[in-house]
C-alpha cells in the first residue's frame, strides 16, 4: 500500500508544532503592538513581551505535562468532573458580578495575586466539555437529538445560563460565542433542520431586542455598516483601524513601527492589536 504523505507522524507532534507557531506569531504581534504603550506606562518597552513569554512558557509546560502525564480526556467527561467544572466556572461568573474589576464600563475580570482571570473564556471550554459528554452519549446510544427532549436539552440550557451571566458583564459578543459553540455542537450531533431554523429565528429576535434596548449597541451596528458616516466620533476607532491595516500595504512597515499605535489607535496592545499586526 502506498504510504500517504503526512506533515506530522502523530497528533501530538501536530499540536505541539502548531502551538509553537501560534506562540511565535503572537510574540511578534505583542511586541509590535505594545512597545510604545508599555514604554509610556512602565518605562519598559518590553513589559508586555516579557509577560507574554513568561505565561507562554508556563502554559507550554502545563500543556506538555497534561499531554504526557495527565489522565485521558475521557476522565474529564465523567459525571463528577462535568458537574465540578460546570458549577466551578458558573461560580466564577457569579463572582465577577459581585466582586469583579470594572474597566472602561465592563466588569469582566477577577484579579488573583496580580493576575487577571476572565471567567467567560473558561466558560467556552466548559460548554464544549458539557456538549461533548452529553451529546456524545446520546449519539452512542443512537438517540435522536432534540431541544424538546429533556435528556438532550440540558447542555443547551446550561449554556444559556452561562450566556446570561456573561451578557450581564456586559459582553454580548462573548455571550453570543458561548451560545454559538453549543448550537454548533448540536448541529454536528444531528439537530433537525426545522428546529435549527426555529432556534435561529428566536436568536435573531433576541439579538434585535438586545440591540434595541441598548443604544450603544445600535450605534455599533450602524458604525460597522458605515464607519465613515461619523469618522471623528462614533466611527473613529474603526476608521483608524482600517487606515492602519491598509497603510501597511503588502509587505507592511518595519516591526514596531506604524503611526496607528503612536498617534491614533487607543489600546493598541489589546483591542487593536490585530490592526497593528496587519500594518
Amino acid at each position: 500500500m502506498k504510504k500517504r504523505f503526512l506533515i506530522w507522524d502523530n497528533p501530538k507532534d501536530a499540536i505541539i508544532s502548531l502551538t509553537l507557531l501560534l506562540m511565535l506569531v503572537g510574540c511578534i504581534n505583542v511586541f509590535s503592538a505594545s512597545f510604545v504603550e508599555a514604554r509610556d506606562m512602565f518605562e519598559d518597552g518590553y513589559y508586555y513581551l516579557k509577560r507574554y513569554l513568561i505565561f507562554g512558557a508556563a502554559g507550554l509546560m502545563l500543556m506538555l505535562w497534561l499531554g504526557f502525564r495527565a489522565p485521558s480526556y475521557k476522565t474529564w467527561l465523567n459525571d463528577f468532573w462535568l458537574k465540578a467544572i460546570y458549577f466551578g466556572v458558573g461560580s466564577l461568573l457569579l463572582l465577577v458580578d459581585l466582586i469583579g474589576t470594572t474597566n472602561k464600563g465592563a466588569q469582566r475580570w477577577l484579579y488573583v495575586g496580580g493576575i487577571s482571570i476572565q471567567p467567560s473564556e473558561l466558560a467556552k471550554i466548559a460548554v464544549i466539555l458539557l456538549g461533548a459528554a452529553l451529546l456524545g452519549e446520546m449519539l452512542r446510544k443512537r438517540q435522536s437529538i432534540s431541544l424538546l427532549n429533556k435528556d438532550t436539552v440540558w447542555p443547551f440550557v446550561g449554556t444559556v445560563i452561562y450566556g446570561i451571566l456573561v451578557l450581564k458583564q456586559p459582553d454580548m459578543g462573548t455571550a453570543a460565542i458561548v451560545v454559538a459553540l453549543s448550537v454548533g455542537m448540536y448541529i454536528l450531533a444531528g439537530l433537525p433542520l426545522r428546529m435549527l431554523l426555529l432556534l435561529m429565528a428566536v436568536g435573531f429576535v433576541g439579538v434585535v431586542g438586545l440591540i434595541a434596548i441598548a443604544p450603544y449597541r445600535l450605534q455599533r451596528v450602524l458604525v460597522w455598516y458605515d464607519p465613515w458616516s461619523d469618522p471623528s466620533n462614533a466611527g473613529y476607532q474603526m476608521v483608524q483601524s482600517l487606515i492602519s491595516i491598509g497603510s501597511g500595504g503588502v509587505l507592511g512597515v518595519p516591526w514596531g513601527q506604524g503611526s496607528g499605535k503612536f498617534f491614533y489607535l487607543p489600546e493598541a496592545h489589546t483591542d487593536f492589536a490585530f490592526a497593528i499586526y496587519c500594518q
